[in-house]
């Protein structure tokens, strides 16, 4: 695994799990170390070898987070979210070189694979309820469409 590996996958850990900023802070904190420690003769295979795998440390990050959630820093946290509801009302698109695009309605990521499962089975679920209620209502219009054939046929013969 080289750096941009390591980095793209603790950022697809911790997004949207804490704040953009907080995110993007130990990202460069790790990115600069993995930088210090080649700039020192290491290899950076080693380096990355020697921190461990980008989803336990992205847990490790988002246990501290929970953990410190002083009055404090939810005080902090409250100043934060008043000027995210702000920034993030209604339909938003960024590109990222080293991510691709996030689309987002509000705080909701919409390229996700599990809204997109989301979307799917509401579509399951409309369809599930309009095949039954057609299903129910069959042998209500059968007869209705063979009364209505009948009296048409007789209606015709009559002129």
């Amino acid at each position: 695994m080289n750096r941009e590996e390591f980095l793209k996958e603790l950022q697809q850990m911790l997004q949207g799990e804490i704040p953009n900023e907080e995110m993007m802070g130990h990202l460069e904190y790790y990115n600069s170390y993995i930088i210090e420690e080649v700039k020192k003769g290491r290899i950076e295979s080693e380096v990355i070898q020697t921190l461990g795998n980008p989803r336990l440390i992205a847990k490790s990050i988002l246990d501290a987070t929970k953990a410190s959630d002083d009055d404090t820093y939810e005080y902090e946290n409250t100043e934060y979210d008043t000027d995210e509801k702000e920034n993030t009302k209604g339909f938003q698109a960024n590109y990222n070189e080293q991510n691709g695009w996030d689309i987002r309605y509000g705080k909701i990521k919409l390229n996700s694979w599990y809204f997109i499962l989301f979307v799917i089975l509401i579509i399951l679920l409309i369809f599930f309820v309009v095949f039954n209620l057609f299903l129910f209502l069959l042998p209500v219009i059968i007869p209705i469409v063979v009364i209505m054939m009948i009296a048409a046929l007789i209606l015709e013969r009559r002129r």
